[in-house]
């Protein structure tokens, strides 16, 4: 998936509850979904290129 550039300082803290624009809760409920079946996510991508899960 791509999409806008996430700060560095910024690519764990997408994952916490109550951050982001509308609910803040998106991320971080996909992020303990995943971890049930031990499947991790992380933000991958580099300036200039966009975001990448």
């Amino acid at each position: 998936m791509t999409g806008r550039v996430i700060p560095y300082d910024q690519k764990e803290k997408i994952f916490e509850s109550e951050v982001g624009k509308h609910t803040g809760f998106g991320l971080f409920h996909v992020r303990e979904i995943l971890e049930i079946p031990g499947i991790s996510i992380s933000e991958t991508g580099m300036p200039g290129e966009g975001t990448r899960f």
